[in-house]
């Protein structure tokens, strides 16, 4: 069993974060043996919150992790699309997309702390809403501050921010869209696929494959990348113990 420390999580939620990986072909013995090992580090500390992605075939691995005190909290699916499909997608005509500035940051903070509903912090039944809201406005905060990632796009709208999407690198030649969000009065209006088309744009001479995050029980955003030319190539169980 491998257990990182999350800094920048842990600063956020005011308590030490730990992510924990297990070997993927795991046995019974094993996975209680990690357990154990695992148990043994939570009694050391007086509040944490550690967190797992385990894929969807590995139900011994839920299991154990279960016995435990984890809880599911979100069903995480990764889709992909290769240059050769987003090449082909008709021109969009939408709204205005470009690079953000700093004049168009406090309006995306606003948009980032009041827009999510589905993400993992949201979905959790004992975090608060408003430190999972707060999580979101950090993680566009770093985008700001250039402390993250590669890109940060704004979706205008008569010349108003009303969405944004974070771009990163996972790899030399794969681009990963890493945080998309719309403004709740401008959503189902088409700025998200506006953004997405955008970044897809962005990485056409650089990258031979886009990927993107999102969860199950987002079906918007799993219609929406869909639509674009996604498929889906993995999917994990998100587990949350509170410590």
């Amino acid at each position: 069993m491998a257990l990182h420390p999350d800094p920048w999580l842990s600063a956020v939620l005011a308590r030490p974060v730990f992510a924990v990986t297990l070997p993927p072909a795991a046995s019974e013995a094993q996975l209680a043996a990690r357990c154990r090992q695992l148990e043994q580090h939570a009694r050391q500390q007086a509040a944490a919150l550690y967190f797992a992605k385990v894929d969807t075939t590995a139900v011994a691995a839920v299991r154990a992790l279960s016995r435990l005190g984890f809880f599911v909290v979100d069903v995480n699916l990764t889709l992909a699309v290769t240059r050769e499909r987003w090449l082909h997608l008709p021109a969009d005509g939408g709204c205005v997309v470009q690079e953000a500035a700093a004049e168009h940051h406090a309006a995306l903070l606003h948009i980032a702390e009041t827009c999510f509903r589905y993400s993992r912090f949201h979905l959790d039944p004992l975090l608060p809403p408003a430190l999972a809201h707060r999580l979101k406005r950090c993680w566009v905060q770093s985008y700001c501050e250039g402390k993250r990632g590669e890109r940060l796009f704004v979706a205008l709208a008569a010349g108003q921010p009303v969405g944004f999407l974070a771009a990163l690198r996972a790899a030399p030649h794969t681009g990963v869209i890493d945080l998309v969000g719309v403004h709740p009065a401008h959503q189902r209006r088409g700025v998200g696929q506006a953004l997405v088309r955008h970044a897809l744009a962005y990485y056409r001479d650089t990258c031979s494959e886009v990927q993107v995050g999102t969860q199950a029980a987002n079906i918007p955003s799993v219609r929406l990348y869909e639509r674009l030319g996604f498929t889906l190539v993995r999917s994990a169980y998100v587990m949350h113990w509170h410590v």
